[in-house]
C-alpha cells in the first residue's frame, strides 16, 4: 500500500473516532439522567444497594459473599455460585 493512501486511511479513522465520541457523549449522558456536567439522577446509592430510579431495579454493590463497608468498599471473599445456588441466594434476598 502506498504511504499516501495509508496516511489517508489513518486520517479518516481519526476523524471517524472523534465524531463517534462527539456524538455519543450527549446520548450517554441523557441515558443516565444527567444534562451536561450535572450529577446523574437516575441511580440512587444507599449503603450496599443501588436503585435505578427509572426502572425500580435494586441491586447489591458487592458480589455475593462480600459486603459493603463505607470507608473500604466491598470487603470479604466472593462466593462462586452455580446457577441453582445463585437462584436460591437471589430468592432469599
Amino acid at each position: 500500500m502506498h504511504a499516501r493512501a495509508w496516511r489517508g486511511r489513518r486520517w479518516f479513522a481519526a476523524v471517524l473516532a472523534f465524531l463517534t465520541v462527539l456524538t455519543a457523549t450527549p446520548g450517554m449522558a441523557s441515558c443516565y439522567g444527567r444534562q451536561g456536567s450535572e450529577h446523574q439522577t437516575r441511580f440512587r446509592v444507599s449503603g450496599g444497594e443501588v436503585e435505578d430510579t427509572s426502572t425500580g431495579l435494586i441491586w447489591q454493590r458487592c458480589s455475593s459473599g462480600a459486603e459493603w463497608k463505607a470507608k473500604a468498599g466491598c470487603v470479604g471473599e466472593i462466593s462462586y455460585l452455580g446457577l441453582d445456588d445463585a437462584l436460591a441466594t437471589a430468592a432469599d434476598g
